[in-house]
């Protein structure tokens, strides 16, 4: 899994939580911590390996390769819950 650089619309798009809840939980420590660019400081990121890395362990690394593994994107999770 190669890492990208993603703004707030894409963090928004992959996890299905709002900008604030995103914020409130980076606050409270419980979700990645965005960063920013080097030349342009008041634009930030996350890295997307560490956002999937916190979706799996909302559901549970045994669970979360098995969706990967059968070719799943990570967003149709819901969907397999039914």
């Amino acid at each position: 899994m190669s890492a990208e650089l993603w703004r707030l619309p894409r963090v928004i798009e992959v996890t299905g939580l709002s900008k604030t809840e995103i914020y409130r939980r980076v606050s409270q420590g419980q979700f990645p911590k965005s960063r920013p660019y080097k030349d342009i400081p008041n634009k930030r990121f996350w890295i997307s390996t560490e956002v999937q890395r916190w979706q799996a362990e909302q559901v549970g690394e045994d669970e979360w390769a098995a969706l990967l593994s059968v070719g799943r994107k990570p967003d149709d999770y819901d969907a397999l819950l039914g």
